[in-house]
């Protein structure tokens, strides 16, 4: 009876549950867009606090780019873990200055 069960038994899931894993309606899953996210968390501080954000990512000037960008963008992660506690853009400033760092 076991081997009638298992050469002979259904090893295919229905239709129904192969559609609802691949998403629901065939759909392609929607993309997250970082700077999206981090504006809408700009929005969401008071004035002051978007004024540092705004002077932070402008402060880059002439000379060694690529050291100011990776300094300012590590003060911005530490601002947006320490002062606001909030974590997409914590974790977006970061993984900037990692790929600014090694690449």
């Amino acid at each position: 009876m076991l081997l009638l069960i298992y050469f002979f038994g259904n090893t295919t899931p229905p239709e129904k549950q192969q559609a609802a894993a691949k998403g629901g309606d065939g759909a392609a899953p929607k993309k997250i867009d970082a700077a999206v996210i981090v504006t809408a968390a700009k929005q969401k501080l008071s004035t002051s606090r978007q004024a540092y954000v705004s002077g932070l990512e402008n402060a880059v000037v002439r000379g060694d780019v690529k050291e100011q960008q990776i300094k300012v963008y590590h003060q911005l992660a530490g601002f947006w873990r320490d002062s606001v506690h909030f974590f997409e853009p914590y974790a977006y400033y970061t993984v900037v200055t990692a790929h600014l760092f090694f690449w």
